[in-house]
């Protein structure tokens, strides 16, 4: 009779076992750190779920710290929280990133960041250029008055607007509704409430809820089969990343099992090189999975082809060019010059040569400048000797006899400055005398052959 009972109670009791939205009740207030012109907290929780920006409550600019307070009056054994994010055509999701969820049982306004005075319940960990889900469901398996959205994120995209930014269309608080039947809180369970170690919810047999078809061991409540998608640990109660692919990762360790397009990593939070050809690479060691873009080569893609690869194409592990060397170089990555009819030399030679090159020069230049010099100075001397021979000899081969300069009639004195030559032959030589004052001076002597 008694098993009779209790299997009535627990049919009846299921029954009776539901959550409800927290934030519709006339008892909630929802509060935001500052409004942007008339967005104020009274749209996140007014039924409306649109992502258009009229319909959002948006803090103001200019702010290092932003956030979205439900006080919901009391306490309630919350089970998990929703919240739908701006999104628009031309308007995406990005001051979004990196916000976190808590719940405490004391006011944003007296409570800090991981301090004792708050329970985290997710982090998003998601990084410029990618965007997190505008739509988002996040366990919270908690008893707590307060739910609080956080960021102190300032995207890049809102250049020149700077700050950290909220922008929540709506919020879903669901919690436990109390009956006179249900009594338990988080960490209990069972008809008559017992106390369990780890327990993460208050429900009759206290499994998780993301067990696969709510399952688990009796006695340490692990999971008898996997998680539901998106969850891992042995209770399933944690989230996988949100950067996995369709959010499904290793049920024990919390890794993606694979990877979105151009990301990798345990968690897939590092970026491919960007020289991968179709941005795609292995999710373990970042190795370009379709090779290279034109111009490089390497398993991450991170070296030149040779510039001397025709159109600077090559081989993705070796770097051998694979159309050839353009005109004037060979080897299998292009890299030996040619040099004179066929002949060539190694790059160890080629510095050499050319040095010899210019040394040659610069010698053949230094001997042009002194030859110059040498013929300029030689011309110039020749030419200052001539000079001054015409200047103190008049030609004598013009006369045979004694020329007057200046009339000797014309006065009985010789000037010093007037001169007379006459030709003298002495002992086969031919020679001419300078007769002035009654002094001989002889300036000129020719040889009999002259």
């Amino acid at each position: 009779m008694n098993a009779f009972y209790w299997m009535i109670s627990l049919k009846c009791f299921t029954l009776l076992y539901c959550y409800e939205n927290l934030c519709l009740r006339n008892s909630t207030i929802l509060s935001l750190s500052s409004t942007h012109i008339n967005n104020s907290a009274s749209l996140a929780n007014d039924g409306v779920i649109s992502p258009e920006e009229m319909y959002c409550a948006i803090t103001d600019r200019g702010l290092d710290r932003a956030w979205l307070q439900v006080d919901l009056g009391k306490q309630f054994s919350i089970k998990s929280i929703k919240i739908y994010y701006r999104r628009e055509n031309h308007w995406k999701q990005f001051r979004f990133r990196q916000f976190y969820l808590d719940i405490s049982n004391s006011s944003v306004t007296k409570t800090k960041t991981f301090t004792s005075q708050r329970t985290r319940c997710y982090t998003d960990n998601t990084t410029f250029p990618y965007l997190p889900q505008n739509k988002i469901e996040i366990p919270c398996i908690q008893t707590a008055r307060y739910v609080i959205v956080e960021t102190t994120y300032d995207a890049p995209e809102d250049n020149p607007t700077r700050g950290a930014i909220l922008e929540i269309c709506e919020i879903e608080v669901y919690g436990l509704y109390m009956t006179p039947y249900i009594r338990c809180v988080v960490g209990h369970y069972d008809f008559d409430c017992r106390f369990c170690q780890g327990c993460q919810k208050n429900d009759f047999n206290g499994c998780y809820s993301k067990c696969i078809n709510s399952r688990c061991d009796k006695n340490d409540r692990k999971c008898t089969y996997e998680c539901i998608p998106g969850y891992w640990g042995d209770l399933c109660d944690l989230t996988c990343p949100l950067t996995c692919f369709e959010l499904n990762c290793n049920i024990s360790t919390g890794h993606c099992l694979k990877c979105p397009l151009g990301v990798w990593g345990a968690v897939c939070d590092q970026v491919c090189p960007t020289s991968c050809y179709g941005g795609d690479c292995d999710k373990e060691n970042s190795t370009c999975t379709h090779g290279c873009l034109a111009g490089k080569f390497g398993d991450t893609c991170e070296h030149n082809c040779s510039s001397w690869c025709v159109e600077q194409t090559c081989e993705q592990q070796s770097g051998n060019c694979t159309g050839g060397c353009v005109q004037g170089w060979f080897g299998e990555q292009c890299d030996r010059p040619l040099l004179h009819h066929g002949c060539y030399s190694s790059n160890h030679q080629l510095p050499l040569v050319l040095n010899t090159i210019i040394v040659v020069l610069c010698l053949s230049l230094i001997l042009n400048v002194i030859l110059t010099i040498r013929i300029c100075w030689n011309c110039r001397r020749k030419k200052k000797k001539q000079a001054g021979q015409n200047q103190e000899v008049d030609d004598p081969s013009s006369t045979n006899d004694v020329s007057p300069v200046d009339d000797p009639s014309s006065t009985n004195d010789v000037s010093p400055h007037h001169v007379i030559y006459e030709r003298v032959e002495e002992d086969g030589q031919s020679y001419f005398k300078e007769f002035s004052t009654n002094q001989e001076i002889l300036i000129v002597q020719d040889n009999e052959d002259q």
